[in-house]
C-alpha cells in the first residue's frame, strides 16, 4: 500500500533514481545506463539498466560512464522498451508515495521527458515528487567555492561515493545526500511534499539566477581585459614596427 503522508516528507518511502547518458545536453541526450532504487522498511532494492541507444556513444562520454558503443550494442535493451521499463518502474515508485532523490534532477527528468516525446512513449510524461540534493546544497550552503559535482558534494558530506558516473553508485549517493541534507538542514527536512517541490523550484530560481549574475560580471571583466591587452598588443607592434637600431645614439639623431 502506499505510504502516504501529510508530514514531512522524510516520513515518505526514499527512492533514488541516476541516468548515464550519451552527451551533457538534456534535450538531445539518449539514455545508457540507468538505476533506480527505494529504501523502505529496512530493506533497500534496486533495479538497473544497459540500453543501446541506438547511436554511437560519443568517446567523450564513455570516458565519463565507461560504457562503449560496442558494448551497449552487444548488451544493452532494445531502447524504447527499456525506455517504458523505467517509466513504468518510476511510475509505479511514484504511486507508492515515495520521494525520489535526483541529483541535478532537472538534468534527467528533462532526459526522460524529451526522450519519452522523441519515441512516443509517453507525450506528457511528468516527474512525481523529486528531492535534489544538488539545489537544496547549493542553496543552503552558497558560499562554499568548490565544485558541485556529486562526487565533491557527496565528499563534504562524507557520503560514501565509490564509482561515480556509475549509475548505481550515483543513486545511492543521491538517496543517501538526501538523508543528510535533511538533518543537516531541519528547515528543509520539516517541509511536505508540496511544500518541498514549490521551494526547490523556488531555490533553483535563486542559484540560476545567482550564476547569472556570476557569469555577467565575470564576463564583463574578462572583456574589460581583452581591450586593455588588445591595447597593449598594439603598443607592442607599434614598437616592434619602429625598433631602436642605433647605439649608443638612437638611429636619425643628428649630431652636427
Amino acid at each position: 500500500m502506499p505510504v502516504l503522508t501529510d508530514g514531512p516528507w522524510t516520513e515518505r518511502i526514499l527512492g533514488g533514481f541516476d541516468l548515464e547518458t550519451t552527451g551533457p545536453e538534456p534535450e538531445s541526450a539518449r539514455i545508457v545506463t540507468a538505476c533506480l532504487a527505494y529504501f523502505h522498511d529496512g530493506k533497500l532494492s534496486k533495479r538497473t539498466w544497459l540500453l543501446d541507444p541506438g547511436c554511437e556513444i560519443p568517446e567523450g562520454a564513455t570516458e565519463v560512464h565507461g560504457i562503449s558503443t560496442e558494448k551497449a550494442r552487444a548488451e544493452g535493451m532494445d531502447y524504447a522498451a527499456g525506455l517504458a521499463e523505467i517509466t513504468n518502474c518510476l511510475a509505479w515508485l511514484w504511486g507508492q508515495g515515495a520521494v525520489v532523490s535526483i541529483y541535478n534532477g532537472s538534468y534527467d527528468c528533462t532526459v526522460m521527458a524529451a526522450e519519452s516525446n522523441r519515441i512516443g512513449a509517453n507525450k506528457l510524461w511528468r516527474p512525481g515528487p523529486v528531492v535534489d540534493p544538488y539545489v537544496i546544497d547549493k542553496y543552503w550552503d552558497p558560499d562554499r567555492r568548490e565544485k558541485r559535482t556529486l562526487g565533491m558534494v557527496a565528499a563534504h558530506y562524507d557520503v560514501e561515493l565509490a564509482n561515480a558516473h556509475d549509475a548505481g553508485d550515483d543513486t545511492m549517493a543521491a538517496m543517501r545526500l538526501a538523508w543528510v541534507l535533511a538533518r543537516k538542514f531541519p528547515e528543509v527536512g520539516a517541509l511536505s511534499v508540496p511544500e518541498l517541490m514549490d521551494a526547490q523550484a523556488k531555490w533553483h530560481r535563486h542559484n540560476s539566477d545567482s550564476y547569472r549574475d556570476w557569469a555577467t560580471t565575470k564576463a564583463a571583466k574578462l572583456r574589460a581585459r581583452i581591450e586593455e591587452l588588445t591595447q597593449r598588443a598594439a603598443e607592442l607592434e607599434r614598437r616592434a614596427a619602429n625598433p631602436d637600431s642605433g647605439w649608443p645614439l638612437r638611429a636619425g639623431v643628428q649630431t652636427s
